[in-house]
C-alpha cells in the first residue's frame, strides 16, 4: 500500500442527478487503485460503489433522494466505503424512501447485494439518524500494485 494511503479518508457529495455517474465511477475506481488493488480489482470496487448508488444516478431516480454522500477510508489494513442516500426534508421530517429494498429486493439475476458481496468482505444496510446508508468493506491488498 503507498506509504500516504495509512488514515486516508476521502468525503463526496453528489446530487441525485445522471451527470454525477462518471464522476463517481472515476473516483471510486482512482481510490481503489490507489490504496493498491490492480486494475481489475479496481474496476470491481468501482463496479460495486455504482451498483451501491441504487439507482440514484440514472435519468429517473427514485423519488425523494437528493443527493449521495460517499465517504471513503483506508484504516490500518481495511478499506471501507459508505454511501448515505439524503432525502428531502418537508416540515422538519424526510421523505421515506427505502434505497435498502432497491438493494436488496430480489429480481431477474438476483439482488444487487448479491452481486455486492462478490466483490466486498462486508455490505451492510440500515439506516442510521434517519438516514439510509450502505457500508462497504473490504481488506486491502497485501501485495499491493
Amino acid at each position: 500500500m503507498p506509504r500516504a494511503a495509512s488514515g486516508l479518508h476521502l468525503e463526496l457529495t453528489v446530487p441525485c442527478d445522471e451527470r454525477f455517474s462518471e464522476l463517481l465511477n472515476a473516483v471510486s475506481r482512482k481510490m481503489a487503485a490507489y490504496v493498491g488493488y490492480a486494475d481489475a480489482d479496481a474496476e470491481a470496487v468501482a463496479a460495486t460503489v455504482m451498483q451501491a448508488t441504487g439507482g440514484l444516478l440514472s435519468r429517473n431516480p427514485p423519488g425523494g433522494y437528493t443527493s449521495l454522500d460517499l465517504t471513503f477510508a483506508a484504516r490500518g489494513r481495511d478499506m471501507e466505503i459508505l454511501l448515505r442516500y439524503r432525502t428531502r426534508h418537508r416540515s422538519g421530517q424526510s421523505v421515506r424512501s427505502d434505497i435498502r429494498r432497491r438493494l436488496c429486493g430480489t429480481g431477474e439475476g438476483g439482488a444487487p447485494v448479491d452481486a455486492m458481496r462478490r466483490v466486498m468482505a462486508g455490505v451492510e444496510c440500515g439506516c442510521e439518524d434517519g438516514v439510509e446508508f450502505c457500508r462497504l468493506t473490504k481488506r486491502l491488498p497485501d501485495d499491493p500494485v
